[in-house]
């Protein structure tokens, strides 16, 4: 028996909407609710249910959950997660026997705007009790708030070698606790490619040959509360910017961390002059 506490509420929040956004279209999709490391029906509904929340979505304006892959001889295809870029909420990947590798391959922003509470930490993202070997997020730049935390996941390789200060923009300087291994690294484990990047004396990657995108304006964060821009610091980022920036003005971030209104990141959308509502990370002007 897996030693978990199971909730046993499921909810999705509300139904998708299609975000024009210019030269592309985005997919929000609610995701779950305020949901722990439960699941109704059986465990192939399950799979069901969450493939079809999260199919061609791009921006989860809610939590991303993947949890229960269990089933022996089921085909889980998580092609469905291809297409995520932005969870607004926290990433809970648990309780999966199959498959091998997970791969969330256009993932780059994990806000935290809610947290998944456990142990006392409030967790932006949470690996737990899992058998698979590898972990793949290569386009993750930020995780804007709240902790990460592994446990018990006994095949699991190269989390080790993740600069997880970098993703979450200096925090751990000053707050190491919220960042948590109960687990050590498998034996049958490698070293990365000798082709990835270092930082602090070691290569970081997800697996072997797949290298982890290095976000070092983090060495700035003495000087700044969150990122700074350049190579060597000229001076901070705006606070409503994720991942970073390339000048000090609300226009000039990467991805914004909140809401974005004509070309400006906002930490919301106004309700007058003009007058505006959200859909995904953009302000539409009625």
């Amino acid at each position: 028996m897996r030693n978990l506490i199971l909730f046993t509420w499921i909810g999705f929040v509300s139904p998708f909407q299609i975000i024009d956004v210019g030269l592309q279209q985005e997919k929000e999709c609610g995701g779950m609710g305020f949901v722990q490391l439960g699941f109704s029906g059986t465990p192939q509904e399950w799979f069901a249910a969450l493939a079809n929340e999260y199919r061609d979505c791009t921006y989860v304006n809610g939590n991303l959950v993947l949890t229960w892959m269990t089933v022996p001889g089921l085909t889980y295809d998580l092609s469905f997660l291809h297409s995520i870029k932005y969870v607004k909420g926290y990433v809970i990947i648990a309780v999966n026997d199959y498959p091998k590798v997970i791969s969330l391959p256009n993932l780059e922003v994990i806000r935290g705007n809610s947290t998944f509470e456990h142990n006392s930490m409030r967790l932006s993202l949470f690996v737990g009790l899992n058998a698979m070997t590898e972990l793949q997020l290569p386009k993750l730049r930020e995780i804007s708030n709240g902790g990460v935390r592994f446990v018990n996941n006994r095949n699991l390789c190269h989390m080790h070698d993740i600069d997880w200060n970098s993703l979450m923009a200096g925090r751990l300087t000053h707050h190491p606790a919220d960042l948590s291994f109960d687990q050590i690294q498998s034996e049958n484990c490698g070293p990365c490619s000798a082709v990835c990047e270092q930082s602090d004396g070691n290569r970081r990657c997800w697996s072997y040959d797949q290298c982890q995108i290095l976000n070092l304006s983090h060495t700035c964060i003495d000087r700044c509360p969150r990122r700074c821009y350049a190579e060597h610091f000229a001076g901070c980022c705006n606070p409503e910017c994720a991942e970073g920036c390339f000048g000090p003005s609300d226009t000039d971030c990467y991805a914004c961390k909140n809401y974005r209104l004509h070309g400006s990141c906002v930490s919301h959308c106004p309700d007058e002059n003009p007058r505006t509502y959200p859909e995904g990370q953009e302000c539409i002007v009625f």
